[in-house]
Order: structure tokens, then C-alpha cells, then sequence
């Protein structure tokens, strides 16, 4: 029997969904393809070895630890699009008979049908699992296959549960976070405060990316403090979409500020003490290490990020000009970290930093 409630949630936000992100569902399908059976070898390799190659290089998806747990973070990322295209579907005014439709049903009908729903919208991860199961069964490697089946039914019924309680939770009313009401609220926290309330799924992909290399590292270890500053700098590149939130949100709401008596100085302090908060998890791993690599570290990340954030007040709330110049700050630093200009980068992203803040007086660009 075919449940309406699935049928009209596939239809309104499934479909939609397949046809917002058909592009970059190719792209990855076409590229893992590729990688998979159609890789060239670097030097010669005899024709009747590249069929064996190339299985070989099938299976470490299913024999390797590190492939699946890069696997675990792409589809985390993916559930996270497709949270994030459920709710802005929701709030849209087209689809608010959904709420009074899902919420006819009793909640277990509920979770039933959006289970049905993200199994959908996981469609891609579920044939991976699926070739990676039968590759498994072939060749007697099932625990990561089971395991990685097992994870994906974990995250659609998390993510069946979440929609559940969101439907439940908007019908009708306007609740936020009461208790974020009650918290005193300094100006350098009004961000954090508005991640919270607005970005939510954004802060917490961001953090599971860092926790993913901290996992990382705390498997394999690092010997040498550059592939620390690596690693420091990977954390950097995984906070700029909220560098680009906070800009953005300066801009919108925050332009009552322009008029509040704070110095330049004063308000790079506040800068600091607010990436000091947001980056609390990162700083605290990272004094973990010998005093020699911790705190140097932890002064390098929060010193990239502050530059970061400044380029922002130079360009402005662009997102194609961002990404190209944090990108272009990423090949640069990289290849300063090799050199061993640990200390040349720091200076200078404090110092442009400070010119910044000096020469544009942390005024908002438009």
C-alpha cells in the first residue's frame, strides 16, 4: 500500500532535490567511475596487469579504514545538503500544507514516511553501500560494507527524527532557543549567539570536519610540527563559509555597530576573543601537543583566520572572490609551511590584520 504522506513528500521535495543538485551528483558518480576503472598509471604497466590494478584499487573501498571513514565524512556532508534543501523547501509558502498534512498522522507515520523520503535523497550513498556490499560478498570483505550500510540507515533515521521534530515544531508557532534569551549577549558574541540560532547545521559540518582530522591524527600521529601547520591550516580552509556567514550578517544586521564608540583597536580585540570561542575545540587539541608545537600552532590558526576574516572587509561580502583568494592564501601558505616560514606567515597576518583594520577602520563595505 502506498502511503500519500511519502508519495507527496517524494514528489514536493525528493524530485526537487535530484534536479537542484543533478550537476554535482554527475560530477562525483563520473569521477568515481573513472578513478575506479579508467585511472592512467604513472610508467608502464602490462595490459593484462591493468584489470588487476584497477581492482585492487576498487577494493581499498572496501578494505580500507581511511576510504570508509572519507566516506562517512562525504555522506554526513550529503545529508547535510539535503537537511538543508528540506527546510528551505518547508519554508517555503507553496509547501506549508505540509506541515498540517504531515502532522495529521501520528508521529511514528510521520517518521516513517520522511525515513522513506531521505532514503530517496540518499539514493547515490545507497547504491555506493550496495556495489560495496556485493564487492564484499565476492571477495569476503563484509564488515566495512555492513558497517557502512549500517551508518547510512543511522543517518536517515537521525535525519527522519530531526524533520519530525521540525514539523512538530513549526506548526504553528515560533519557538527558538529560550534559554540563548536569558545569556548575557556582548557585542563580540552576537555572531556566536546568531550561529546558534541561524547556522546551526552549518556549525556543526564545520566541526565535524575538524573533529574528522583530529580523528585523523589521532590515529596516524604527526612527527613533524609542519605536518601540524598542515593541519591547522586545513581546520583554517573548513571555517571560511562561516568567515563569509559573519560578513554577511556585519552587513544585514549589525550596521547599528558602525555607531557604537569602539575603537579600531578594541574591536580587533573583540575579533580575536570571538575566534578564540569559536575556535575553543581546535585551540584546546592543539595545547594537547609539547608547549614547543601547541601554542605556536594555536597562534598561527587564530592569526589565519583573522586574516581571512580581514580580506573580507577589503572585498566584501563576495563569495566568488572569497573562495578564489582563500584558495590562492591555501597554495601560498602551503608552500610557506614547507619552507619552514612558520613565523613569516603569522607576522604577516597579523600585521594585514592590523593595516586593515587601520587603513578601513572595520567599516562595512557594501
Amino acid at each position: 500500500m502506498k502511503a500519500p504522506l511519502t508519495h507527496v513528500l517524494i514528489r514536493s521535495i525528493g524530485k526537487g532535490f535530484y534536479r537542484v543538485h543533478a550537476g554535482m551528483l554527475l560530477f562525483f558518480f563520473i569521477a568515481a567511475i573513472s578513478y575506479c576503472f579508467f585511472i592512467n598509471y604513472a610508467g608502464t604497466l602490462p595490459t593484462e596487469s591493468i584489470s588487476l590494478a584497477n581492482l585492487v584499487l576498487t577494493l581499498a573501498f572496501i578494505t580500507s579504514p581511511f576510504m570508509m571513514v572519507a566516506a562517512f565524512v562525504v555522506w554526513a556532508v550529503y545529508t547535510g545538503k539535503a537537511w538543508q534543501y528540506t527546510m528551505a523547501q518547508l519554508a517555503l509558502p507553496a509547501n506549508q500544507y505540509l506541515f498540517y498534512s504531515a502532522t495529521a498522522f501520528a508521529k511514528t507515520r510521520q517518521w516513517a514516511s520522511w525515513f522513506l523520503l531521505q532514503l530517496f535523497l540518499l539514493l547515490p550513498a545507497l547504491c555506493y553501500s550496495g556495489f560495496a556490499l556485493a564487492l564484499g560478498i565476492l571477495y569476503g570483505h563484509l564488515l566495512l560494507p555492513l558497517l557502512a550500510l549500517l551508518y547510512l540507515l543511522l543517518l536517515t533515521g537521525v535525519s527522519a527524527a530531526y524533520y519530525v521534530l521540525l514539523a512538530n515544531r513549526l506548526q504553528g508557532s515560533g519557538r527558538t532557543l529560550r534559554w540563548l534569551a536569558r545569556l548575557p549577549k556582548p557585542y563580540f558574541s552576537l555572531f556566536l549567539y546568531q550561529l546558534l540560532h541561524r547556522h546551526k547545521l552549518s556549525i556543526a559540518l564545520v566541526k565535524g570536519l575538524s573533529l574528522a582530522v583530529m580523528a585523523y591524527v589521532a590515529l596516524y600521529g604527526v612527527d613533524d610540527f609542519r605536518a601540524l601547520q598542515i593541519v591547522v591550516l586545513l581546520m583554517v580552509m573548513g571555517h571560511c563559509y562561516l568567515l563569509l556567514q559573519e560578513q554577511r550578517f556585519e552587513v544585514l544586521q549589525l550596521q547599528f555597530g558602525l555607531n557604537f564608540p569602539y575603537s579600531r583597536y578594541r574591536l580587533l580585540a573583540f575579533m580575536c576573543l570571538r575566534y578564540t570561542v569559536l575556535l575553543l575545540p581546535e585551540i584546546a587539541w592543539l595545547l594537547r601537543f609539547r608547549m614547543s608545537w601547541g601554542l605556536p600552532a594555536a597562534g598561527f590558526l587564530l592569526a589565519m583566520v583573522m586574516a581571512l576574516r580581514c580580506w573580507l572587509y577589503v572585498i566584501g561580502p563576495h563569495a566568488g572572490r572569497y573562495l578564489r583568494g582563500a584558495f590562492t592564501f591555501f597554495i601560498l601558505a602551503t608552500l610557506g609551511i614547507m619552507g619552514g616560514l612558520l613565523w613569516p606567515i603569522m607576522s604577516g597576518c597579523l600585521v594585514f590584520s592590523l593595516v586593515v583594520c587601520a587603513i578601513k577602520k572595520l567599516r562595512l563595505l557594501s
